[in-house]
């Protein structure tokens, strides 16, 4: 028997045989209890989307070219040496000679 044939009459259960015992019990309508709620199984998906983030990172040069004179400084010295010589010239009259030039007249 299924379950559409069941109905509130005690003494057929909905069908209409006849050779049924009269103590026979039919069965009953289920009785619908309060659902059980299992914890949710939780699932997790994951998408992606790839980004590109240009990052530049710019860098410059500048070559500066410098000259560098070096000024160096000698101090070069000579010297030398001077030996000194006078040379005196007399004229003297025959008269004077005889003192040796002492009273001669420098004429030059």
């Amino acid at each position: 028997m299924g379950y559409n044939h069941w109905n509130n009459n005690n003494n057929h259960c909905g069908n209409n045989h006849a050779q049924m015992q009269p103590m026979q019990h039919c069965p009953q309508k289920p009785v619908v209890l309060p659902a059980v709620v299992h914890p949710p199984k939780c699932n997790v998906t994951h998408s992606m989307q790839e980004y590109v983030v240009p990052e530049v990172h710019p860098s410059h040069t500048t070559h500066v070219h410098n000259d560098v004179y070096k000024h160096v400084h000698s101090y070069p010295h000579s010297q030398d040496q001077v030996a000194g010589a006078q040379s005196e010239h007399y004229h003297c009259p025959p008269e004077q000679q005889h003192g040796h030039g002492k009273h001669c007249n420098r004429p030059w």
